[in-house]
């Protein structure tokens, strides 16, 4: 699930940062394209997107000429879940060899 630190942001700013239209984003929430645990709806009606989100709106939306709708909704229902509230730290992958004290030039011992 997502972190309750998440940054929330506009449908703007969202659209900024997914590289999409205003009414993209708008529509991922419109026909539950995007799952309702990355945004919220207020009393007033506005809008707010946990930042997470845009990493999916701009899959869904630049994927389209390589996946079909259904495929980038099954990948968005695949990969969302996965999302943790832990730091990256204390997942497994964090202890990678790749990862753990590495850097692209140069691997750990061990």
């Amino acid at each position: 699930m997502i972190s309750a630190n998440s940054e929330m942001l506009t449908p703007t700013e969202a659209a900024v940062v997914s590289s999409v239209e205003v009414r993209d984003v708008n529509r991922v929430i419109d026909e539950s394209i995007l799952p309702k645990d990355f945004y919220r709806i207020n009393p007033d009606r506005t809008r707010r997107l946990f930042a997470d989100a845009c990493t999916f709106i701009s899959f869904y939306f630049h994927a389209a000429k390589y996946l079909t709708a259904d495929e980038r909704l099954r990948a968005i229902a695949v990969a969302s879940p996965n999302l943790r509230e832990e730091p990256f730290a204390s997942h497994a992958c964090a202890e990678h060899p790749r990862v753990k004290g590495a850097t692209p030039w140069k691997r750990s011992a061990g």
